[in-house]
């Protein structure tokens, strides 16, 4: 396994990659370009994080995964009573399109009708992750991001981010972030010591433990709460190619921020190759 030939082939494939890091036993052994100084979209990577929210909330007994979403919502179709926080969570509602225009936002995903709401397969969409910032806002009865800020980002010493906030003032939830590679470590490493971070306990082992576990089959492996299985281990994915990838029984974390936006699986298969021997 080499690092140093895995970034020859980059270089060498013009694969556009901001940064990447490599770490063994929680320690960085390996890193190559900008890893802390600039921040880059993480797309879906986003939803990890929202996901480390609820376990939060989880933990402090403010919300219960098997909570109706109606108990949270007002206004809404009677399907949305048999909707629980945990089938958002495994993204297992099938009559959501993937996204739709950021346009009086939450009263357009609500009327969406819900006539396969008891079929529970999986269908990725970023309507789930937005309800889920709804509810964890409206459970909270304060602002979501002030939430995440103060419990997630702060204790791992994270500052320079960014995030957004749709039309109706809600936290989005599925995408738009912003960190450093080296930042997206950080919660790589929160998630890799089972919610403990610099001897800081952020979020249950228990919660870490169920969100990174297959809930629900896909054809790429398995989902848990917003975390990809990814081998005997789990992933934070985002679109263009933005990875971080934990491996407890290897004792490895990648991550890696790209903007790589053709079909290409080029810089996963060459990490594989010359990272993980695969």
């Amino acid at each position: 396994m080499s690092f140093e030939t895995f970034v020859k082939e980059i270089k060498d494939n013009n694969i556009k990659v901001f940064g990447i890091e490599q770490y063994y036993d929680g320690k960085l052994i390996h890193s190559f370009g900008d890893t802390t100084k600039g921040i880059y979209p993480l797309h879906s990577i986003t939803k990890s994080i929202l996901s480390l929210a609820v376990g939060i909330c989880v933990d402090k007994n403010i919300i219960n995964l098997s909570d109706s979403v109606a108990d949270y919502l007002s206004n809404i179709q009677p399907a949305y009573n048999t909707v629980t926080i945990e089938r958002l969570l495994t993204m297992s509602i099938m009559d959501y399109p993937f996204n739709i225009e950021d346009d009086n936002y939450l009263n357009n995903i609500l009327a969406i009708p819900l006539n396969n709401v008891d079929k529970y397969c999986f269908n990725y969409s970023n309507i789930t992750a937005y309800l889920m910032s709804v509810v964890l806002t409206n459970a909270l009865k304060s602002d979501l991001w002030a939430f995440i800020k103060e419990n997630i980002l702060l204790p791992l010493d994270i500052t320079n981010v960014e995030y957004h906030l749709t039309s109706d003032g809600y936290f989005y939830g599925a995408s738009k972030m912003k960190l450093s590679v080296h930042d997206v470590s950080k919660i790589a490493l929160l998630l890799y010591n089972q919610g403990v971070y610099q001897n800081k306990k952020i979020v249950s082992k228990n919660y870490i433990q169920k969100a990174t576990s297959k809930q629900i089959d896909n054809k790429e492996g398995g989902y848990g709460y917003y975390f990809w299985k990814y081998k005997n281990g789990f992933a934070m994915k985002g679109s263009y190619k933005q990875r971080c990838y934990i491996l407890p029984e290897e004792k490895t974390i990648i991550t890696f921020l790209s903007d790589i936006k053709d079909e290409s699986n080029a810089i996963v298969d060459l990490m594989e190759k010359h990272l993980l021997s695969l």
